[in-house]
């Protein structure tokens, strides 16, 4: 391991009581961001950088004490143990990457690094030769190995896909290839995941530690050791610590049903649009497109004078006349206009989300 990850892993790491911020360029140097009081009330926690509503600079603080309880429930979920590795593929400065060096200090197992640039040739092969056990990877890593043809590494027993949804297309080609995927739940606000495991028909076995509650808009509410201690945000300027709990609580924006120890997300509730007088979910519109077509699509919004908004689908390649034609049967994408397609494919981030407002920019 490098020397950054084996601080990382480290008990004089853990211990420390400094504030840590992660940022892809500054290793973790708190000093030339923020102010003497804003370290002295978060001591003894990381921030990891998120987009706030308005584009200003927001972070998440989470203990160390929150990120453990996360690593240790994982473990315990995983059944981890000293004789494992794991493949450590994401970046660290995003809470899924950092959660393995947790998960690593708690019980001991080994971590190999991928520190190169992603490619899915060179870090299969490097699993092979570090016997990677557990692995963690965003849908895009998945559909690089599965376009690839990548088997699985005979060591590895389970892959946990987080980070976005895996589609039950790919999930199907990656098992066909040998790998063990999982899809997961979560986000930075509680250190990683709370739901992981295929638990069928969409549903994710939940992880001990947690409880769930439904607000009354049928969003998850969220309590447990592991969740966020406060938002860090930046307002004309001025960086302020607020609270993000209510009676130790996190209301998410997922609208989600709730089984016996198992989870599915419905859809996210900032995404319902009124056209043409009637209500669209966008984020299931896109999940149902992007089913049917077994191809990524997202659907940008565009104002329109007579609709309201307008839809218009994104894709990485032409579509068919057939195709075409299956899309104006969908509630808020009739009579279809244009699609666009982005033949380099999306931009994405770090973790391989599709970077919404770089495709915006790129095609507007």
């Amino acid at each position: 391991m490098s020397n950054l990850i084996d601080h990382y892993c480290s008990e004089s790491f853990w211990k420390d009581e400094d504030l840590v911020v992660m940022t892809p360029d500054n290793g973790g140097d708190a000093e030339r961001i923020f102010s003497p009081d804003i370290k002295g009330q978060l001591r003894e926690h990381v921030l990891f950088q998120t987009s706030g509503s308005s584009g200003a600079a927001k972070w998440v603080a989470l203990s160390k004490r929150a990120l453990l309880s996360s690593a240790t429930q994982v473990c315990e979920h995983f059944e981890v143990w000293a004789g494992d590795v794991w493949g450590l593929c994401l970046p660290i400065y995003h809470v899924g990457g950092f959660g393995v060096l947790a998960r690593s200090y708690v019980s001991g197992c080994g971590v190999s690094h991928f520190a190169e640039k992603w490619d899915a040739s060179k870090a299969v092969a490097q699993m092979k030769v570090d016997g990677v056990t557990l692995l963690s990877l965003v849908p895009a890593q998945v559909v690089d190995i599965v376009n690839a043809g990548i088997k699985s590494p005979a060591t590895i027993r389970a892959v946990i896909v987080g980070g976005g949804y895996l589609t039950t297309d790919l999930k199907e080609k990656a098992e066909a290839l040998g790998w063990k995927v999982l899809p997961s739940y979560g986000m930075t606000e509680t250190a990683s995941q709370v739901a992981t495991g295929d638990a069928g028909d969409g549903w994710i076995d939940t992880i001990s530690g947690w409880d769930f509650q439904l607000a009354e808009n049928g969003c998850l509410k969220v309590r447990g050791a592991a969740l966020l201690t406060a938002y860090v945000e930046e307002v004309d300027g001025q960086w302020s610590v607020s609270d993000a709990l209510h009676d130790g609580w996190f209301q998410t924006k997922d609208v989600v049903e709730l089984g016996e120890d198992k989870i599915r997300v419905v859809r996210r509730a900032d995404r319902i649009l009124k056209i043409l007088g009637e209500l669209v979910d966008v984020s299931e519109l896109e999940f149902e497109i992007s089913e049917a077509l077994k191809l990524e699509v997202i659907l940008l919004e565009i104002p329109d004078e007579r609709r309201g908004v307008k839809l218009v689908p994104v894709v990485e390649r032409a579509m068919n006349s057939d195709e075409v034609e299956m899309l104006n049967g969908y509630s808020g994408l009739r009579a279809l206009e244009k699609f666009i397609v982005l033949e380099d494919g999306f931009p994405r981030t770090p973790l391989g989300k599709i970077d919404r407002k770089a495709v915006r920019a790129r095609v507007f």
